[in-house]
């Protein structure tokens, strides 16, 4: 999940907090695809923060594992 203790750390605002939260749950949490998860948050007003997820959703060096939406309903996976 979202590492939201490391994150409170960096003092990120709660705005930033909660941008980056959303973005995350839209990504890992949705049922969308990656490309339409990127598409959904590039319409959406982002914080710096999600403008750097986003371009590093885009640029991946590695490629990304998501759960199955099916995982993470049953699991519980997901953030507070």
């Amino acid at each position: 999940g979202l590492n939201v203790v490391g994150l409170r750390r960096r003092n990120l605002g709660r705005e930033a907090l909660s941008a980056i939260k959303n973005a995350y749950k839209t990504v890992f949490l949705s049922s969308l695809t990656l490309q339409q998860a990127i598409a959904e948050l590039e319409k959406s007003t982002m914080t710096t923060e999600v403008e750097h997820f986003v371009t590093f959703l885009k640029k991946p060096s590695r490629g990304l594992c998501r759960p199955s939406l099916r995982v993470a309903v049953d699991s519980g996976l997901g953030i507070d």
